[in-house]
């Protein structure tokens, strides 16, 4: 059965949104684990712990190796970071400015002027506006012809689309994903979970939630995450402004 819900259905997510710039210096004086990701590096992200919050930096004591450390970036290199906590992800933008010598490991980075709070989930999902292909099941426990449908978001096992028609919760649900970065086509059978009645100004749609019935092999859940972690900062930059 459809549950009734009003948001406008080009909300990107109730999961994630602004934290007003008055709120961030107490974020962070809270200190918590910070992953740090270059900027357009396919390396794997970088964690620490705040410290200590002086004046316009962060002090991060970063948990790696002797080896890893030596190789500091360069002074102003950019950063996606995330804050994590028990219920909550926050998301920044910050700058490298420099780092103390071994032994200490410790790094100094640039305090951020807003950020983006994610709800913790499972799996985190991304918001994202893409065209999918989609067959529906019929009254006669069969599937119908195939259409396209906007995706509304992601995750590693599971998505969730716009359909003009309600969708009974737990049918299944034949999905194709084309062109995702860094993955290619995507095609998944999805159990349907949720299905919530979004009203529009002219119609009415339903958000379709759905869980992937079938699990992905060892290849494709790395490229999959590969493709997951290319949408977020491509979302994050929109949301922090950043071309």
């Amino acid at each position: 059965m459809a549950t009734k819900e009003t948001s406008d259905p080009k909300d990107e997510s109730a999961f994630i949104e602004s934290v007003p710039s008055a709120a961030v210096p107490a974020l962070l004086d809270a200190g918590g684990t910070v992953y740090l990701l270059e900027e357009d590096s396919e390396e794997q992200a970088k964690k620490g712990r705040i410290t200590a919050h002086e004046g316009n930096r962060l002090i991060v004591r970063m948990q790696m190796t002797d080896e890893a450390y030596a190789q500091s970036p360069k002074q102003n290199t950019p950063f996606h970071a995330a804050l994590t906590s028990n219920t909550c992800t926050y998301h920044f933008v910050t700058k490298f400015t420099s780092s103390t010598p071994l032994p200490d490991h410790i790094w100094y980075i640039t305090v951020p002027t807003k950020m983006i709070r994610q709800q913790s989930r499972s799996f985190v999902r991304i918001p994202t506006l893409l065209t999918i292909r989609a067959r529906l099941p019929n009254s006669l426990g069969g599937l119908k012809n195939t259409k396209e449908m906007e995706l509304v978001d992601l995750s590693g096992d599971g998505l969730c689309f716009i359909s003009k028609e309600p969708v009974p919760e737990g049918t299944e649900v034949l999905v194709e994903i084309p062109d995702l970065p860094g993955f290619g086509t995507l095609a998944t059978t999805c159990l349907v979970r949720r299905c919530a009645e979004h009203k529009r100004p002219t119609n009415v749609v339903y958000h379709i939630g759905t869980q992937m019935a079938k699990g992905l092999t060892n290849t494709e859940r790395i490229k999959l995450e590969r493709c997951l972690a290319h949408l977020q900062r491509a979302y994050l930059k929109r949301g922090l402004g950043v071309k």
